[in-house]
């Protein structure tokens, strides 16, 4: 029998992922917090949005940075598909407020989406866990 190690990535950083599927007019958002459910790990989910424009993303970002600080985190890293443009307001405004934003590629997410929903449809709803399982593993691109 042949056994293999494999090393599991830390995010060295601590950093909470922020997973984004932008539009034009608003931003889809979720991700998954560890925590602890009846004395075993667990996770909470959690899926929220906001309008497409500098002032609702400001608000947004520094909401989550608040939570992610309460949940010992230190910032966010704040994740996207390449949607045309879209994102690159939330991208920008998270970089400005001193978190990190990276992208991950829209084929991975398509095929992702295809494997974890049994579900070839386009769904705003559910990229953003998909997101968030592709940036978990480290399959992101630096957003510059």
């Amino acid at each position: 029998m042949k056994v293999s190690y494999v090393v599991e990535a830390v995010q060295p950083d601590r950093r909470m992922i922020v997973a984004s599927d932008a539009s034009r007019d608003e931003i889809t958002m979720g991700g998954r917090l560890r925590c602890q459910v009846g004395g075993s790990s667990g996770a909470e989910v959690w899926e929220d949005g906001c309008g497409n424009d500098t002032a609702s993303l400001e608000a947004k970002i520094l909401e989550l940075a608040a939570m992610a600080t309460a949940r010992g985190y230190d910032g966010l890293l704040v994740v996207a598909e390449p949607t045309g443009g879209y994102e690159l307001l939330l991208l920008r405004t998270a970089q400005r407020l001193g978190h990190l934003a990276a992208y991950v590629s829209g084929e991975a997410v398509s095929l992702s989406r295809t494997i974890e929903y049994n579900d070839t449809g386009k769904t705003d709803q559910r990229d953003p866990l998909v997101i968030f399982a592709l940036a978990e593993r480290g399959k992101m691109m630096k957003f510059r």
